[in-house]
């Protein structure tokens, strides 16, 4: 059976219109009207990378900008308090790996968690689960993120980027987001009238898979909508030797709709992205793990004669259901549910962004609050992994800076309350504080130099509290521990990045201090007979270099050198759970003059392995693309700390050959 789905149409209008309704009165009170006020002159393409003019919650754009940018290109624009790194579309899919979300691992000291069935969990500096956030259209995600074995909820077309943030910044957009963010853009409207399609479709040779994509995007004077379908398929993943694992095969169906409004007072829209996913469980021949998705979100940006204002509210529910074939002898086999487990997701947020004074003053303040719930459909309550509980979370923050020619700095303060409650357990309430302080100064034309310092919080999860044993779909027992306390990071972070006409140079040293660090303490076997594990907590410390060096030259060469030395202990000595080992990237690449061919190969080298992986891509006339890459592509036979393959004895997948072809019109 597929995973339940209960949008309701009444809540999807609320969605829709209730944010439009409080930014268009608080508009009404305090607009002033211009000329070009609907922004059909200006785009989020023109706008979002002009990093000088935006910053972080303090820098609003004009308003003939401010209605049209997307609201989420201040935010995440060159920021005092944060380390951006975007990568658009195109790059996603010239990148030699075998998804969008895979793809991210070009960025620096971003890794991915392989936990079999396309389960892809990213891992920043060493951090990863909830202390990792997602966005996604302007909407943070979970679907029961504390789960090893769940992956984020991200239908990959329709995207305009995807970015990654790091640093303390990252705290104003996600409470506890102690790694960084990842924040999924959704695609711009466009600048011009009229409608633009495009198809795409990509075969992997490795699990024999395909995938097939569609959207359509349409733009008018006054209103924008977005439709967007498509379908993947992976089988077993294969071994250098030929194995095929078992559990690795993998499915996803996904559609979305987006209807965007221009108004003389500002700009609302609302979304509706359904996703339903079928997958295998690692090392097990007929189980099988499924998901539903159910996302719907409203968004409503305001330019007022006094700054910015940004209001919007989001549904998420997360249907997953693991099972495997009965023992019975019967044709076809019956299957025993093995988890079945909802999660609903309601959140509200609202910025305001006063304009910045002629002094260089800026500030900006925003709340949060979400309420979720989380219940076990199996008949008899101690059988689901987790009670019944629920969660409130109502949180804000207050950022002041001040920026001058050479010099800016950047303050922020954050409070957060969670109270967490079930009927089989105790009530927990936690009050998390948060503080950060950045500083950059321009001692040269082309040197920056960056200090940031924070301290942040994140509360645990209801998981974490109240996991109750028998995960069947993992095969161990999981228990949670009901006293654990607030996870604290003290982090430290100075960088230097210099630039001069064909060369640039960025070093980043980090050092960040965990109180209460949350993690899996195995404690031998459980009276189900499999293995048994707890959460406990401990302190441990994290610190690294990241170094990027980058060369372009005249006949289209160009060169990337990136290194990450990272080193993750925990108090006793032991390395930090999936702790991603310390790696150098070399890429030497080719472009075309008119950029309609280019090419590159990328080697890897880190104490698990030496990898080689390539890619190409061309125009074949106007509408026509085709890329080709190739990942493994000595197919080498290895094993990483990052993959749950590791667990059972086997090597990471072969070469894989991905062929894609798009067609736009």
């Amino acid at each position: 059976m597929l995973p339940k789905a209960q949008p309701i149409r009444f809540f999807f209008c609320a969605l829709l219109v209730l944010p439009g309704i409080s930014a268009s009165a608080f508009a009404q009170a305090m607009h002033k009207p211009v000329a070009s006020d609907l922004g059909a002159e200006g785009s989020q393409e023109e706008f979002a990378g002009t990093e000088d003019t935006l910053r972080l919650f303090g820098f609003p754009l004009q308003a003939l900008e401010m209605a049209e940018v997307s609201v989420d290109a201040g935010p995440t624009a060159g920021t005092t308090l944060q380390k951006l790194n975007r990568l658009e579309v195109r790059e996603l899919d010239f990148q030699p790996a075998v998804s969008r979300i895979a793809a991210l691992e070009a960025l620096p000291a971003v890794n991915m968690h392989m936990a079999g069935g396309g389960m892809i969990r990213p891992i920043i500096r060493g951090l990863s689960g909830l202390r990792v956030g997602t966005i996604f259209h302007h909407a943070m995600v979970e679907s029961q993120a504390w789960g090893d074995r769940n992956g984020i909820f991200v239908p990959e077309e329709g995207l305009e980027r995807v970015e990654v943030i790091r640093g303390p910044g990252a705290m104003a957009l996600v409470p506890g987001a102690l790694g960084g963010v990842i924040r999924f853009v959704p695609l711009s409207p466009g600048t011009e009238e009229g409608r633009f399609t495009r198809f795409s479709t990509a075969l992997h040779s490795n699990t024999g898979g395909y995938q097939a994509s569609g959207m359509t995007r349409k733009r008018s004077a006054s209103a924008y909508h977005t439709f967007v379908g498509g379908v993947n398929r992976f089988g077993r993943l294969t071994t250098p030797d030929g194995q095929a694992i078992a559990g690795t095969q993998y499915g996803q169906f996904y559609a979305q709709g987006r209807y965007g409004y221009l108004r003389p007072w500002g700009r609302v829209e609302g979304a509706y992205t359904s996703s339903y996913n079928t997958a295998g469980i690692l090392g097990t021949e007929e189980a099988r793990s499924q998901s539903g998705d159910h996302l719907l979100t409203s968004r409503a940006f305001v330019p007022l004669g006094t700054g910015s204002l940004q209001a919007g509210l989001s549904y998420q529910l997360n249907h997953r259901v693991e099972s495997a074939a009965s023992a019975a002898l019967i044709d076809p086999p019956a299957l025993d549910t093995l988890l079945d487990q909802s999660l609903r997701n309601t959140r509200f947020d609202l910025r305001f962004d006063p304009s910045p004074s002629e002094r260089g003053f800026h500030s900006a303040w925003g709340a949060q609050f979400a309420n979720r719930t989380s219940t076990g459909e199996r008949a008899e309550p101690n059988d689901n992994l987790l009670p019944n509980a629920q969660a409130f979370d109502a949180g804000g923050f207050f950022l002041q800076g001040w920026s001058a020619e050479r010099f800016s700095a950047e303050g922020l303060l954050r409070g957060d309350r969670r109270q967490l409650s079930t009927n089989e357990r105790d009530a927990r309430t936690f009050l998390v504080g948060s503080a950060a302080l950045g500083v950059q100064w321009t001692a040269a034309e082309s040197l920056n130099l960056h200090v940031h310092a924070a301290r942040s919080g994140r509360a645990p999860s209801m998981g974490e509290l109240w996991s109750q044993g028998l995960n069947r779909g993992s095969a161990r027992e999981e228990w949670g521990e009901a006293d654990l306390e607030t996870e604290v990071g003290k982090s430290l972070e100075i960088s230097a990045d210099w630039s001069r006409e064909s060369l640039s140079l960025e070093i980043v040293a980090h050092h960040n201090n965990l109180k209460n660090f949350i993690f899996w303490q195995p404690i031998g076997t459980g009276a189900s007979g499999l293995p048994a594990f707890l959460r406990s907590q401990a302190d441990a410390v994290i610190r690294g270099v990241d170094v990027t060096a980058a060369w372009s030259g005249n006949n289209g060469m160009w060169a990337q050198l990136a290194g990450a030395l990272m080193d993750g202990q925990m108090a006793d000595g032991t390395s930090i759970p999936l702790f991603p080992p310390s790696n150098v990237r070399a890429t030497l690449g080719w472009a075309s003059d008119s950029d309609r061919a280019r090419a590159c190969i990328v080697a890897t080298h880190s104490v698990e392995a030496t990898l080689l992986n390539l890619s190409a891509e061309g125009n074949l006339g106007e509408h026509l693309g085709l890329g080709l890459s190739v990942t493994n592509l000595l197919d080498a036979s290895y094993m990483t700390v990052l993959s749950d393959l590791r667990n059972l004895g086997l090597p990471e997948a072969g070469r894989n050959i991905r062929l894609r072809l798009t067609w736009s019109i």
